[in-house]
């Protein structure tokens, strides 16, 4: 008997430490997996932008206390440049707008640029510096507003020149801050209320789009051919939902982490490969 609760008492401790060493683990591979990205910031780096004042990694974006309260971004660690910094796609750079780009609002105007994609450009429109951190670490770093550590990087203080600094006029830039697929079909009103009734199918006003997924949580995404179909995964084109007008217009929107994410190994941050533009004709019926 006491044999056995011996080999009981191991068996236990074997089961706690394989979870503990699971867990360890898990950590690791998801910290490897920033690490081994350019949006790796710290001495570590493998990106050509990187500084030489810090090892961390994770704080250039995100902080464990005192993040940007004024965004939903989990534990945002760097403030919000104002949408109206920004001049968005809007044909040829004449104010006339394209019969193409159809995801204007109930006015026809365009939205401005939504929070999701501006968390994005507070490092890439170039102009933010890349050390400007509301928690910055150790002890005494917090500055609510924000403040630049003065840290030394390669190539400058902020987001070199280069494809990845998109500047302020985004006219070049894939349409960010509009209707996915042009709103709802043969109506003004974007009501998101349709999609939630499972009435995806036809709704889209663009026919050259494929429609959403229509979960009833209310989250939108378009199935890519990577994962399984009708479950939201990181590896489908997500859509974020704003206000497209006035009452109930909420819509999906077409926005900087609909086809990236900060966190993947892909190339460009891409939510999946791009093999055969896959990206593309995830969204795009051509």
């Amino acid at each position: 008997m006491e044999r056995l609760s011996r080999l009981d008492a191991m068996g236990g401790w074997i089961a706690a430490a394989s979870i503990v060493a699971f867990a360890m683990m898990a950590a690791g591979s998801a910290s490897a997996q920033i690490a081994n990205t350019k949006h790796n910031l710290g001495s570590g780096g493998l990106g050509l932008v990187k500084t030489t004042s810090t090892s961390e990694i994770c704080v250039f974006c995100h902080t464990p206390h005192g993040g940007n309260s004024a965004t939903s971004a989990p534990l945002w660690n760097r403030g919000i440049p104002a949408s109206s910094s920004y001049t968005l796609y809007d044909g040829t750079g004449d104010g006339t707008r394209p019969s193409t780009l159809d995801g204007v609002n109930n006015t026809g105007t365009l939205l401005s640029v939504g929070t999701i994609s501006a968390l994005c450009l507070s490092c890439h429109d170039g102009s933010t510096a890349l050390d400007l951190l509301i928690n910055a670490p150790g002890s005494g770093g917090y500055n609510a507003s924000g403040a630049a550590q003065g840290w030394t990087f390669n190539g400058g203080t902020t987001m070199p020149a280069g494809v990845t600094r998109l500047g302020t006029d985004l006219k070049d830039d894939h349409p960010i801050g509009v209707a996915y697929c042009g709103g709802k079909k043969a109506s003004a009103t974007y009501n998101i209320s349709i999609a939630l009734t499972g009435g995806a199918a036809g709704v889209c006003k663009d026919e050259d789009f494929n429609n959403t997924a229509t979960p009833a949580s209310g989250f939108f995404w378009v199935d890519t051919t990577v994962g399984t179909t009708g479950t939201r995964e990181k590896t489908d084109m997500i859509l974020y939902v704003r206000d497209f007008g006035t009452g109930t217009s909420l819509w999906p929107s077409v926005e900087c982490g609909s086809c990236h994410d900060p966190h993947s190994s892909n190339a460009t941050f891409l939510r999946m490969a791009n093999t055969g533009s896959g990206v593309c004709l995830t969204c795009h019926n051509k």
